[in-house]
């Protein structure tokens, strides 16, 4: 039994309807040649029907030599037999062509006569052996008092061979045919076929490739299959989310180091202060101080752990907003109080412009919170001492625009679309502040894209950056 492969399915396909369309168009093309011939047939009888009616007239009698003369040439040259008959049905005139009429046949069933001229087809009730195709029209002449009368009638018929043979031919014709069109069929089908399959398995090999962890692997299709737009996009599309879960990965990587970094120290620090309380090594009124060391470093412990699984869970959008309103002046007042004792240290001035006496917006409150205090926390973090702060609120028709603005080395052009991703940190090389988890900015986004909205960051080097969004406007 057949696997179901895109190749068999394909081949299945074209052969199947390559043989569906090839039995139509036959019976298509039998149908119209065979009704083609039976007109042409029906139109040559009754044109050479009416010649002989009329040359009957002429002569005014059924039986003369000349018409029986006549008669003799036009059968020896069209291969059709002629009776003449009177209104009894009595053959006044017989020329047969072939030996399809019964020699002792002297009358024709009268009822076969009529007023008018019609084709049939059989064999006059045994007058011929086989079936003919018969045409039949009455001899009528008018009278000097013009009185239509009937004076026989004209029987034509011809043998129906020539249907069989052309019946033959046409089957012979589309056998032929069909076999040349099957053949062609399967070389291109199988051609297309292959086409298709193999840069679909290549893509295929890649992707195996990728989930054993070769995070370098690149599909690279054949010329003549990157011909095919849609496996084209296929293959730059693997190849973008390649390239994308190699930087993940990497940055990943670069996180897992970070982090280890990180814990160690805070963890070694613990665990030497209190081995040296355990074990009495350290000096004699000093264990409270040594106590409020493990203290803040099991808090900073804490919060690192904290952010970790907040970036989990705004991942995985485990957090309901709790949308509300409140006024937004408020809470950024209140967020950059927070920061008094890290902004006096490093002596940076902090501008806050605000719109109203009150700008109500309608979000989830702590959620913004969280992003005004991750925003405040990068900006104090990176601006130099005696630098400088702007928190500007803009009031628009729909939106409060809402910006945080620091002065400072900037964030290198190349660095701006990267800064919202999970666990990205600047290069520490350049970077004055070597802690954080980088991941402070992506809950910002993610927090900010929650409420349908977006962030936006612009930076000069050497000189500033700010980081804008909006949220709607609520109501009091």
């Amino acid at each position: 039994m057949f696997r179901k492969t895109i190749f068999s399915h394909m081949m299945y396909i074209n052969m199947f309807t390559v043989i569906i369309g090839t039995i139509f168009l036959t019976s298509l093309q039998y149908f119209l040649l065979t009704q083609y011939m039976t007109y042409r047939n029906e139109k040559n009888l009754k044109e050479d029907a009416q010649s002989i009616v009329e040359m009957v007239n002429r002569e005014g009698t059924l039986g003369s030599e000349h018409i029986k003369s006549y008669l003799e040439g036009f059968a020896q040259s069209s291969n059709y037999s002629v009776f003449v008959v009177d209104t009894t049905g009595r053959i006044a005139i017989e020329i047969a062509a072939g030996e399809e009429f019964n020699q002792s046949t002297t009358y024709i069933d009268k009822s076969y006569l009529r007023d008018s001229e019609y084709t049939l087809r059989g064999t006059l009730d045994g007058t011929f052996k086989k079936e003919m195709d018969i045409y039949v029209a009455p001899i009528l002449v008018t009278d000097s008092d013009g009185t239509v009368s009937t004076l026989g009638g004209i029987i034509i018929s011809t043998p129906q061979p020539v249907k069989q043979i052309l019946s033959n031919q046409i089957t012979r014709i589309s056998v032929s045919s069909t076999l040349i069109v099957l053949i062609l069929a399967f070389m291109f089908s199988y051609y297309s076929a292959v086409n298709i399959v193999r840069p679909i398995k290549i893509i295929g090999n890649s992707a195996k490739k990728f989930a054993t962890g070769e995070f370098g692997e690149r599909v690279e299709l054949p010329k003549n299959d990157g011909k095919i737009t849609e496996l084209n996009e296929l293959a730059e599309t693997f190849n973008n989310m390649a390239s994308e879960l190699e930087h993940f990965e990497e940055i990943r990587n670069n996180f897992v180091s970070d982090v280890s970094h990180e814990l160690r120290t805070p963890m070694t620090t613990i665990t030497g202060f209190v081995d040296g309380i355990l074990d009495g090594t350290v000096p004699e009124g000093k264990e409270k101080e040594y106590l409020q060391i493990v203290h803040d470093e099991c808090r900073r412990l804490t919060k690192l752990v904290n952010s970790f699984l907040e970036t989990t869970r705004n991942l995985n959008q485990r957090i309901e907003l709790d949308i509300t309103n409140f006024d937004i002046n408020r809470l950024i007042t209140q967020t950059v109080v927070g920061f008094e004792s890290r902004v006096d240290e490093k002596n940076i001035k902090v501008n806050i412009e605000l719109c109203d006496d009150i700008c109500v917006v309608c979000a989830d409150k702590d959620a913004i919170k969280r992003v005004a205090t991750n925003l405040m926390d990068n900006a104090v973090k990176f601006t130099p001492e005696n630098g400088e702060i702007t928190i500007s609120l803009t009031e628009k028709q729909q939106d409060i625009d809402i910006s945080f603005k620091n002065t400072g080395k900037g964030i290198p052009k190349e660095e701006q679309n990267l800064i919202f991703e999970r666990f990205y940190k600047e290069d520490k090389s350049r970077s004055e502040n070597k802690s954080g988890t980088g991941i402070g900015l992506y809950i910002v986004k993610s927090l900010i894209n929650r409420h349908g909205k977006s962030i936006t960051v612009e930076s000069v080097p050497d000189k500033y950056t700010v980081f804008r969004f909006s949220l709607a406007k609520g109501k009091l």
